[in-house]
């Protein structure tokens, strides 16, 4: 089977708003469309059903999932999904809903959306040589051995300032200077950005009266194969609780790691908690029994499937993510 991840579902913002890689509305649709064409969109409640069995799904089958829990997917998503008759599973960030508090994976792409990575990259420099002694931290050139690797969707310098705020960094200085460029150069606003971004508690309720599953993806978003196991462990009891203040039973539940990260703690911990099915953002199509695979299940992005030639001739030249 194929299991499909999007993100935001948006039209690209006006000139001088931050610029976020995205896949315009008709897109998606479009590529609704023709997965329905290619097979038969199913729905997670058939999943865990095949993972609870033993089961095998069919390898014409599809399961749409949407991560992060944004407004594009109460607004944009679920009207298509509507409309095509079909249900998806949304993975939500919990207390980037419930709090109203960006994840740093947003403050980061948002801080990238608004200036040209240059001039981040001497930025960051800068305040690294300030804060070198103060923080115990390399010489802007190591970092730059270390991790300035192309990724997988990403030039260079793009992933080179993901990862050197994503994790590379102290997690003190870190926090305080994605703070500082985020308030530099996107908003002092928290909150309003917050509004802007994601969905309202309210909506996640109305995607889950309305037939959507609502998957966990974390309390704040953080890696987890970076924490410890009290760390972790508390990552998946908070956003377990905020979940299950709308109704969202405890038993049964399922899990997208945030960046794809995990270990075999992790897996402990889900095991112990009930957790039903864990999603990976490992590439690649699903053949095996999802029981054999419960907790590392593969998930295609949506870049993933451009590399369709039926797909292309629907949605040439979106950029998605």
């Amino acid at each position: 089977m194929r299991i499909v991840t999007y993100h935001y579902v948006r039209e690209q913002a006006p000139e001088g708003k931050p610029q976020l890689k995205v896949l315009p509305v008709k897109t998606f649709h479009d590529q609704v469309k023709y997965l329905k064409s290619t097979g038969r969109i199913v729905t997670t409640a058939e999943v865990l059903d095949k993972i609870a069995s033993s089961g095998v799904m069919e390898d014409s089958d599809i399961l749409l999932t949407f991560d992060d829990g944004y407004i594009d997917h109460w607004q944009n998503v679920w009207p298509v999904l509507v409309s095509e008759n079909v249900t998806g599973l949304f993975f939500i960030s919990t207390r980037a809903v419930w709090e109203r508090k960006l994840t740093e994976t947003n403050q980061v792409q948002l801080i990238l959306g608004s200036v040209d990575s240059k001039e981040i990259i001497s930025r960051l420099h800068q305040v690294i040589d300030e804060q070198r002694i103060r923080h115990d931290l390399l010489a802007p050139t190591e970092y730059r051995r270390l991790y300035a690797k192309a990724g997988r969707f990403d030039r260079l310098d793009v992933k080179y300032i993901k990862n050197m705020l994503q994790f590379a960094l102290p997690d003190d200085f870190r926090t305080t200077i994605i703070n500082q460029l985020f308030t530099e150069y996107v908003s002092a606003d928290e909150k309003s950005v917050a509004d802007a971004l994601y969905m309202t508690v309210d909506q996640v309720k109305e995607l889950r009266e309305a037939g959507m599953y609502i998957g966990n993806h974390g309390y704040n978003h953080k890696w987890f194969d970076k924490l410890t196991a009290v760390d972790q462990r508390q990552e998946i009891d908070q956003s377990r609780q905020q979940l299950a203040s709308i109704g969202l039973a405890n038993d049964g539940w399922t899990m997208c790691y945030p960046y794809g990260a995990y270990n075999q703690e992790t897996i402990r911990l889900l095991v112990e908690t009930g957790c039903a099915a864990g999603f990976t953002t490992k590439g690649g199509e699903t053949k095996n029994r999802l029981a054999d695979m419960r907790y590392e299940i593969n998930r295609l992005d949506t870049n993933d499937l451009m590399g369709d030639k039926q797909m292309q001739k629907q949605t040439l030249g979106a950029r998605v993510r």
